[in-house]
């Protein structure tokens, strides 16, 4: 039945490109401000083969909360972050991002296990490399997992106080709740996704990828080809099936993440886009009916934000951000 199945959707993915000719082959070309993101940063060689892109700038004068480490969502990189960057380089001495394996700028090797914990790895060799001992976390989507597992990893070594808090954006902490869309689904299958991902165009990207925005937070022409351009760089279409199985991952570890999540010692800000078909108003709802503890905030933005807030409303989430961190702070004297 299960193979039935696969072979009917591959046969519908096939039929639908045929009808919506690819671009593949015309991939935009990336943007000055692509560029200048990435003459920015630095390349970590990881595990002696594999080049890791990231960008490790410096906060203001003015700035006085030390260290603070992104990772990104899927299927895009830490250029996500473009918008809040000149926001927290006011407020942090450091800001720390970087490419997951897989993504941007970073390598594609279509060897890898693309697993949470291999990219959990990754971070945490990030980590020493930048010899960063403390730091504030700030995740988003795919990213939200990685951090799941960092930090179940700090509870086990009795580490937490090395994380001084924990933004959480829109991702799919509790993996029931998880809404994957269409194209996700077509992924996950090896076969079937194999497929797909041959076919994907700029313009089947932008109708895919457009749903889970807000409805007046779309991104503009340039910006859909800055995100898709990132994606297929350096061969990246053709391992996007196995980036997907974090999905997997988190219905296989979602016990181990979920707890991290509720039980962590970390203060904690669950801020949500609650527009988001995939992980916004009901995966907020279940973080405020579960999170209990008095050092967990939640935040909904506007209701017309959608599953990228950093992309879409970077002045609400950085007012946001910034009041909580503040009442940190004031707890503390």
């Amino acid at each position: 039945m299960l193979l039935r199945f696969a072979v009917f959707v591959a046969l519908l993915g096939i039929g639908w490109v045929l009808l919506n000719p690819s671009n593949q082959d015309e991939a935009p070309k990336l943007s000055k401000s692509v560029l200048q993101w990435k003459e920015n940063g630095k390349m970590f060689r990881y595990q002696e083969k594999i080049d890791i892109f990231y960008r490790d700038d410096q906060g203001l004068p003015e700035a006085t909360d030390g260290t603070v480490f992104l990772i990104h969502g899927y299927p895009t990189s830490s250029y996500d972050w473009l918008k809040i960057l000149p926001f927290l380089r006011r407020r942090f001495n450091r800001i720390v991002s970087y490419d997951m394996i897989g993504f941007g700028f970073s390598d594609k090797p279509d060897w890898f296990n693309y697993t949470i914990h291999a990219q959990a790895d990754l971070a945490e060799a990030l980590l020493a490399h930048l010899n960063v001992k403390t730091f504030h976390f700030l995740t988003h989507d795919f990213g939200d997992t990685v951090g799941q597992e960092i930090i179940a990893r700090y509870r086990e070594r009795n580490e937490e106080k090395r994380i001084s808090s924990w933004l959480v954006l829109n991702g799919g902490v509790f993996p029931e709740l998880h809404r994957p869309r269409l194209i996700q689904k077509l992924l996950l299958n090896e076969w079937t996704g194999k497929i797909v991902q041959k076919f994907l165009s700029l313009s089947a990207f932008k109708r895919s990828f457009g749903e889970i925005f807000g409805p007046i937070s779309q991104p503009t022409e340039d910006e859909y080809k800055d995100f898709f351009g990132l994606i297929v760089l350096n061969g990246g279409i053709n391992i996007n099936y196995k980036l997907i199985h974090y999905i997997t991952d988190r219905q296989k570890h979602g016990e181990r993440w979920v707890s991290a999540l509720l039980e962590t010692n970390i203060p904690v800000l669950f801020m949500n886009g609650p527009f988001d078909p995939v992980s916004g108003q009901h995966m907020l709802d279940m973080f405020r009916q579960r999170a209990t503890r008095p050092n967990h905030q939640s935040i909904a933005l506007a209701a017309q934000v959608g599953h990228y807030p950093q992309v879409e409303a970077p002045q609400e989430v950085i007012a946001g951000y910034f009041s909580f961190l503040d009442g940190l702070s004031q707890s503390k004297q």
